[in-house]
């Protein structure tokens, strides 16, 4: 269950932290989240932002519907994992679901991603070759990974137990 739940959270905190990063000319630093915005960490001001590049409605609303989407799948994770310690649900029911929500989480940003990669090929450039990826886009993957880790050790935990 403790890796259920911190898959969970991972999933949560990725959301909160850039998914890509641009370092331009050596000197501009472009960080940019699931949601569209940007942080611009040139010499001067900080400012967040929209890029202009990425202010399309469609691209936003999209961007956004994932995110709520990765948000949702990690919250319902954490508080059916609590229901089930609080009240001993069926745990063969309680894991089926941790792996719906880990594909969920899973599928959805790799969505995002070749999404991205779509939206910048229609304007002749390439997303992932201009910004890096970071822990906002690694994150949900390390998180449904221990997700289905912890499917996999339920599973076993449960058979062991049968036995005895």
């Amino acid at each position: 269950m403790i890796l259920a739940i911190l898959g969970g959270l991972i999933g949560i905190i990725s959301l909160f932290t850039p998914t890509s990063f641009n370092k331009r000319d050596g000197t501009d630093l472009y960080y940019v989240w699931m949601n569209q915005l940007a942080l611009d960490l040139e010499p001067g001001p900080i400012e967040l932002y929209f890029l202009e590049s990425r202010a399309d409605i469609f691209l936003i609303c999209f961007s956004i519907t994932l995110l709520v989407l990765i948000f949702a799948s990690a919250i319902l994770l954490i508080i059916l994992t609590n229901i089930h310690r609080k009240f001993s649900s069926s745990y063969q029911q309680l894991r089926i679901k941790w792996l719906i929500l880990a594909i969920i989480i899973t599928i959805a940003t790799i969505v995002w991603i070749i999404y991205m990669e779509i939206f910048y090929s229609i304007y002749g450039a390439s997303h992932w070759q201009n910004y890096s990826p970071n822990f906002g886009v690694i994150g949900p993957f390390i998180g449904s990974g221990l997700i289905i880790i912890g499917v996999y050790l339920g599973k076993k935990s449960e058979k062991n137990n049968e036995r005895h």
